[in-house]
């Protein structure tokens, strides 16, 4: 269950990343290369926790997983920038900034897959996996 639950949380995540580098290449010709990182980064995570929450759990989401989702999604910002800016430091000294730039962003946004799931996994949708795990043990117990 847990691979199965990882491939679509990796194909939920695919789908927010690709909206997050789509974001970022159109913001990046009216605003700065670090703007548009952080600005696509919002919008992939708005698209990011409809696309989790069917993963992890399809209850309409209580205030706390929501607050659990952002604190996750802003330490995943920060890696993000961080991983971001630091790539396209170096491969900038050996391809054009533009490339530099895009690899650097998907590298960023790559880095996040592992880290992710399990802080969302075990801290944002916690609670509702728990319940998911103990209904699938009755259901089978009754069988």
């Amino acid at each position: 269950m847990q691979l199965r639950q990882f491939y679509n949380f990796v194909l939920a995540g695919a789908i927010s990343a690709c909206c997050t580098f789509i974001t970022r290449l159109l913001l990046q010709e009216v605003i700065t290369y670090e703007e548009s990182l952080v600005y696509s980064y919002i919008v992939g995570t708005v698209t990011a926790y409809g696309l989790y929450k069917s993963t992890f759990g399809r209850e309409s989401g209580d205030v706390n997983s929501r607050i659990k989702f952002t604190i996750v999604n802003l330490l995943g910002l920060a890696q993000t920038t961080i991983v971001s800016l630091i790539v396209c430091r170096y491969l900038s000294l050996c391809m054009a900034l533009h490339h530099a730039q895009a690899v650097a962003h998907f590298i960023g946004l790559a880095s996040l897959t592992v880290p992710s799931y399990y802080a969302h996994m075990y801290f944002t949708f916690a609670k509702q996996n728990n319940e998911r795990e103990l209904s699938n043990i009755l259901q089978n117990a009754q069988k």
